[in-house]
């Protein structure tokens, strides 16, 4: 079993090593890494990245830091202040993706069957971004974090 560390924050590498486990270190991962089934890859990636991981049969463990300060995002930390964030490494078994929500300026609900609506000739760019919201479903999520 190969134990694969992904991330370049030399903090997170240090904090994993004292707590948990040691392994290769990874910078980048790209996805075309060769993985066997017995094999444990413990970072934070995308998700469909961590599907392609439990797809191939290994285990994905996702550094989690819950109480993280926003200020404290995409900063270097140290293991002491990733105790105080609540670190912790928490497997994920399953990942299902679905279908597209957004294409362009387009809003596609997993919600709206078009094909039986009961309106002929509907289709999805019948939908307009908020179709369906009574205002923009991540509006919430924006108005927290300066994008």
């Amino acid at each position: 079993m190969t134990v694969y560390i992904i991330t370049r924050h030399k903090g997170a590498i240090a904090w994993l090593r004292e707590h948990l486990v040691s392994g290769t270190v990874v910078e980048q991962w790209t996805g075309s890494e060769v993985i066997s089934a017995s094999d444990c890859v413990i970072g934070t990636l995308p998700i469909p990245m961590i599907a392609g991981i439990l797809e191939k049969g290994a285990r994905f463990g996702l550094l989690n830091l819950p109480a993280i300060a926003f200020s404290q995002r995409g900063q270097e930390l140290t293991p002491a202040e990733m105790d105080e964030a609540g670190a912790n490494v928490r497997e994920i078994n399953k990942i299902e993706l679905g279908g597209l929500w957004f294409q362009g300026d387009k809003i596609m609900p997993p919600f709206i069957d078009l094909e039986d609506d009961g309106e002929e000739g509907a289709s999805l760019d019948s939908f307009d971004l908020h179709d369906g919201f009574e205002q923009d479903p991540c509006a919430a999520y924006n108005d927290n974090y300066d994008m």
